[in-house]
């Protein structure tokens, strides 16, 4: 009897084993082993497809395939080999994912613009004040000589009219008195007119210096808030990142600042789709840490590339 039931237990227990083992790890770990022999990056190319796609980025896919060749051109060029193919059914997806990432980076673009552009305009409204109070100070300067002018000649024209009340000169010193009194109602004339064009300045002097003060403070506001946004996002982010399972390929892209930096970025992604780990190497691409810099393609990730390829 025992036996009897034995020999219905052991093919029950191996069946429930089988069957758990099936539908869990083992089978990951078996997808895994089979990806392992038959992954030969170098032998065939990787074929790549765009998978979710977040237009908050502001780029077309278009403009990402064109990133996504030119970062493919930054590892085959060197390496004279087919490494990367893109297909509309390629089984590894790149996904673009919009989060508080390039949300900052965008609002510190935005800011940054505004700087830029608050920058200019106080350049220009700084220069336009200065013109003008340059020229206010000119006429100021041509008032003053005039006046010191008109002083001199007034003192002695009535000098020589006491000289004349005295003695009764020649109708010829008459004349001469004329003129004199004449150049002097002209050199009034023109210091009422001199001084109305400085007194009209002065209000657009005045303008200008209010608008000058209120765009220094806007501009102090935006390099606060500049340096408030840059102080919420992390000093070291993760731009990028390629993910391998069983069950998926893909590379996910965060931030970037511009479309040269997508393209790093990009080819960074790709060099761990291959296989190779970070590098260290600050100028190489492969680097573990953007550093801003141009990193490319150096000897040290041409070397790693060869040894996966020639495993």
């Amino acid at each position: 009897m025992n036996f009897k039931i034995t020999n219905v237990l052991i093919p029950v227990g191996f069946f429930i084993l089988f069957a758990y083992f099936l539908n869990s790890d083992f089978r990951l770990v078996l997808e895994k082993w089979g990806d392992n022999i038959f992954y030969h990056p170098c032998e065939q190319p990787i074929e790549y497809s765009i998978g979710s796609f977040d237009d908050k980025f502001g780029i077309s896919q278009d403009l990402l395939l064109t990133a996504l060749k030119e970062a493919e051109d930054l590892w085959e060029k060197p390496s004279g080999r087919d490494l990367f193919n893109y297909s509309s059914s390629g089984k590894l997806k790149v996904n673009l994912v919009y989060d508080y990432r390039q949300e900052s980076t965008s609002n510190l673009n935005d800011i940054d613009q505004n700087l830029a552009e608050g920058n200019i305009q106080y350049n220009h409204l700084n220069n336009e004040y200065k013109n003008y109070l340059n020229e206010h100070n000119i006429k100021i300067v041509e008032l003053n000589n005039l006046i010191a002018s008109y002083d001199e000649k007034t003192r002695i024209y009535e000098a020589e009219i006491n000289k004349w009340n005295k003695k009764q000169e020649s109708s010829s010193k008459y004349e001469e008195l004329v003129m004199q009194k004449q150049e002097l109602e002209r050199l009034a004339t023109q210091i009422e007119g001199l001084e109305a064009e400085a007194n009209n300045m002065i209000p657009q002097i005045n303008q200008l210096a209010e608008q000058l003060n209120d765009l220094a403070k806007k501009l102090n506001i935006n390099v606060e808030e500049y340096n408030a946004t840059s102080g919420t996002m992390e000093e070291r982010f993760e731009q990028g990142n390629y993910i391998a399972s069983t069950r998926i390929k893909e590379i996910n892209i965060y931030q970037f600042d511009d479309y040269k930096k997508l393209v790093l970025v990009l080819a960074h992604e790709l060099g761990h789709a291959i296989g190779i780990d970070h590098i260290n190497n600050a100028d190489d691409i492969m680097y573990g840490i953007n550093t801003g810099k141009d990193q490319k393609i150096t000897n040290d990730a041409m070397n790693a590339l060869e040894m996966i390829c020639n495993k």
